[in-house]
C-alpha cells in the first residue's frame, strides 16, 4: 500500500513539473477594468515659465501660460496643480490626494524656431507608463498624421541625468504608478503650434474615459 502510495506521488510530481505555470504579473489591479485618474501637472514655475513661442509672436506665449490654460480647460474632469510651491514632487502629491494615480506633465519642445516633432518622456524601465505613452502617441499619430515622431516610436524612455529624469522620478515618488512627461510640438515652431483649447480637446479624447 504504501509502495503504491510513493509511485502515485512520484507520478505526480513528474505531472506537475511539466506544466507551464505563468510568472505572477503585478498589473496594479488593472484588469480589464482598470483606468487611471489622470491629473495635470503645469510645467515650469510663474518665475521660470519655460520655452516660449517665436519672437513674431505678441504678446508671447510660454509653456507655463500654456500649461495653465490646459488646465483650465480640462478642470471640470481633470485636475491639475502647478509647481509654484514645493516643485513636481508636491504637485504630483497634491494630485494623488486628490484621487489620481497617473500624471503628465505637458512640456512643449523649443529649438530655432524651425525644429519639428513631437515625443513623449517616461523612466526606462518603466513599463507601465510606457504602455499609456503609447497609447497616446498612437493616438496623436492617427489623428495629425502630418506631424513627426522625433524618433522611434516616439517614445524616449530616460535615466539619471537625462532631461526630465527627476521630473517623472519625483512624480513616481509621490505615488504616482504612471508618469509621463509630454512634449508634442515645438512651441517657438509657427508651423506646429497647436492652440491650447485644440490640444485640450485631444487630451480629453486620449485621458477621459466617461
Amino acid at each position: 500500500m504504501i509502495k503504491r502510495l510513493i509511485i502515485y506521488l512520484r507520478q505526480l510530481l513528474k505531472e506537475l513539473e511539466e506544466i507551464d505555470i505563468p510568472e505572477p504579473v503585478n498589473d496594479y489591479g488593472r484588469g480589464e477594468m482598470y483606468t487611471p485618474k489622470w491629473g495635470i501637472i503645469v510645467p515650469h514655475e510663474k518665475s521660470k515659465r519655460g520655452a516660449r513661442t517665436h519672437s513674431s509672436v505678441r504678446p508671447p506665449v510660454y509653456e507655463y501660460d500654456y500649461g495653465l490654460k490646459l488646465g483650465d480647460f480640462l478642470s471640470d474632469k481633470l485636475p491639475y496643480k502647478t509647481r509654484d510651491t514645493g516643485g513636481v514632487y508636491q504637485a504630483a502629491k497634491d494630485l494623488i490626494t486628490l484621487g489620481c494615480d497617473a500624471t503628465i506633465e505637458p512640456h512643449l519642445n523649443a529649438y530655432n524656431g524651425k525644429a519639428h516633432g513631437y515625443e513623449i518622456l517616461v523612466l526606462a524601465g518603466d513599463s507601465l507608463s510606457k504602455e499609456y505613452a503609447l497609447n497616446i502617441i498612437s493616438s496623436y499619430e492617427a489623428k495629425y498624421p502630418e506631424r513627426r515622431k522625433r524618433q522611434g516610436d516616439g517614445i524616449k524612455e530616460i535615466k539619471k541625468g537625462d532631461r526630465g529624469y527627476y521630473n517623472l522620478k519625483n512624480s513616481k515618488n509621490a505615488g504616482a504608478k504612471i508618469a509621463i512627461l509630454t512634449e508634442l510640438f515645438f512651441i517657438d515652431n509657427p508651423d506646429e503650434y497647436m492652440e491650447p483649447i485644440e490640444m485640450s480637446n485631444f487630451l480629453r479624447e486620449v485621458l477621459i474615459v466617461d
